[in-house]
């Protein structure tokens, strides 16, 4: 049986108009995935649009380009192999469990969408665990937005 793992849109964060993303289960509601607005350094900081969600089994996704009509769409790592569908902004296609993907529209790699749809967490990572570090209310450097929190696991 597939599962979704949908994350709230965040408040202060920045997001990007490029992409409207949703995914859902087969045969299941859409939900909605928030596109973040990410800078990325190629020589040149550009900002560039960002997506995620959580998934075990098969999801459907479908992504409105709101910036140009597709022509092409090129998925990427091509040895995924995914087999998409596109009419005029919209794209849809499958994926069969958690994949790193770029999402370029008519050649444009600098407007691609990276698409990470990363493995369920097998136990929910808590604040006192083993290898979290737990903030309570910070404010951020980069544009003074405020957090209630903050959970950063792995170390």
């Amino acid at each position: 049986m597939s599962q979704l793992k949908v994350y709230e849109t965040p408040e202060h964060i920045p997001g990007r108009e490029d992409y409207r993303v949703k995914v859902r289960t087969a045969g299941g509601g859409w939900q909605p995935i928030f596109v973040y607005e990410v800078k990325v350094d190629m020589h040149e900081v550009r900002p560039e649009s960002m997506a995620f969600f959580d998934v075990e089994g098969e999801a459907e996704v479908e992504i409105v380009c709101l910036y140009t009509e597709i022509e092409h769409v090129n998925i990427s790592p091509a040895s995924r192999s995914v087999d998409c569908s596109h009419d005029g902004r919209t794209i849809s296609f499958k994926l069969n469990g958690p994949q790193k993907l770029s999402v370029e529209i008519n050649g444009g790699r600098f407007r691609n969408l990276p698409l990470f749809a990363n493995p369920l967490e097998a136990v929910e990572p808590q604040p006192d665990g083993r290898g979290s570090i737990w903030f309570s209310r910070a404010t951020s450097g980069l544009n003074g937005s405020s957090m209630d929190s903050c959970l950063i696991c792995g170390w």
